[in-house]
């Protein structure tokens, strides 16, 4: 652990404590406020609420995996106004969702991923502002909800959630502090991410047996690709496969050169189209790939905003990647996934659609729960055993049974075999 890894740990761990204090001083404000609100609530009645909030801070992937809750949601209240709060780095993955009528953008410190990665002490420090607490407190109180959804159970979400002065409060109570709610799940740790929000809102009532996709492109996104395949010779009867070999956390990736060989290997054998998907801090990753590579394939990481890969990977017959926020939105879509999962919690995160298989080896010590910023670079084992274990052999077993079922399909006009 070098010397800026420590400093930045205490710097972290300092700002957990002011962030916590912060919330701690408003407890002690509202205190009384919170003692006269719980013996004298009085819930709503009816099912058919005018506004309805819903909770959810996270990061892209996080914030994705809420468009089933909200299409559930507003299936069930469609005269309903439905609200999401939503960090300003995951707004253009949901601006197009017809599932919600207004936004609030708002950066929680502890969920703004440039500030987790942010090398750099000093704009570290100026990233944070805590008037965006205040400020997201007081928009909150102003909008006066029948209903609010917490779907993070977590101490900062639950005061957001009673300070907003809704009529009726609905959440987790995994750390035993929702005695202020009025309604409360335990969640499970053996379910999905999504079905254990889905949860939450079934308490109301509302019907959650609904399919995707969640996710969808503007006709300008739509143009995009096309005209991408048309440029660049790619068919829609050809099979096309996105690749995501990227992840937030170094720890999170499978060997580039098993990526290479893979996709090498579907050239050969399927004549596929490879397109590769991914941000701009992920560009010299593949492109030390491409370099491994013997056959051809397609680059668009960098090139591309998300709504553009949005419209990309929904043309794709299947999307290999690892933990990633692409991994969610490709599931979204009701793309087949092949997951490549390590030390991400699973099954939590693991992709939300029937159409999905994840590839895991359990070495002992995965899930990793470690979050340190050191964790993010390398493991505390040194190397990711975890993902070094899933072998390029186990994969293409995977991506075979994949392309059979894709063939034995009697809705899908493709066939893959003309090499198999």
């Amino acid at each position: 652990m070098t010397s800026s890894d420590v400093l930045n740990e205490i710097v972290w761990k300092g700002i957990g404590f002011v962030y916590i204090s912060v919330f701690l001083l408003l407890s002690i404000i509202y205190f009384p406020l919170f003692i006269w609100k719980k013996f004298n609530r009085n819930p709503i009645k009816s099912k058919k609420p005018k506004t309805i909030l819903v909770i959810k801070f996270g990061h892209i992937g996080d914030t994705i995996l809420t468009l089933p809750v909200l299409k559930a949601l507003k299936e069930s209240f469609s005269n309903s106004t439905i609200v999401f709060i939503v960090g300003s780095w995951a707004k253009e993955v949901m601006v197009n969702s017809p599932f919600v009528d207004k936004f609030i953008v708002s950066d929680d410190p502890f969920y703004n991923r440039r500030l987790i990665t942010e090398p750099n002490i000093l704009k570290k420090l100026q990233m944070i502002r805590l008037q965006e607490i205040i400020k997201l407190l007081i928009t909150i109180r102003h909008l006066h909800y029948d209903v609010v959804f917490d779907l993070n159970g977590t101490f900062n979400s639950l005061i957001y959630t009673y300070l907003s002065g809704a009529k009726h409060l609905i959440g987790y109570d995994p750390q035993g502090i929702g005695y202020l709610l009025d309604d409360k799940v335990q969640p499970t740790e053996d379910k999905q991410d999504v079905d254990r929000c889905l949860d939450v809102i079934r308490i109301f009532g509302v019907e959650t047996d609904i399919k995707g996709p969640f996710i969808f492109s503007s006709d300008k996104d739509k143009i995009y690709a096309k005209t991408y395949f048309q440029q660049n010779n790619i068919h829609e009867d050809d099979l096309i496969v996105g690749i995501h070999p990227g992840a937030p956390f170094i720890p999170r990736r499978w060997p580039r050169e098993r990526f290479a060989k893979i996709a090498d290997t579907l050239v050969e054998k399927y004549d596929a189209k490879i397109i590769y998907f991914g941000g701009e801090d992920e560009v010299d990753l593949v492109t030390s790939i491409l370099h491994l590579m013997e056959r051809p394939a397609f680059n668009l990481v960098g090139k591309t905003t998300i709504r553009e890969s949005i419209a990309l990977i929904e043309r794709c017959t299947f999307f290999i990647c690892n933990d990633s926020s692409l991994m969610h939105i490709a599931a979204l879509l009701n793309i087949p996934v092949i997951a490549l999962f390590g030390p991400g919690q699973y099954p939590l995160f693991a992709p939300y659609t029937e159409f999905s298989v994840v590839i895991r080896e359990d070495v002992g010590c995965n899930p990793c729960n470690e979050s340190s910023a050191v964790w993010r670079k390398i493991c505390k084992r040194g190397r990711a055993y975890c993902m070094e274990a899933i072998t390029i052999q186990k994969v293409l077993q995977i991506i075979n049974q994949q392309i059979i079922k894709i063939n034995e399909n009697p809705f899908n006009e493709k066939q893959y075999n003309k090499y198999g």
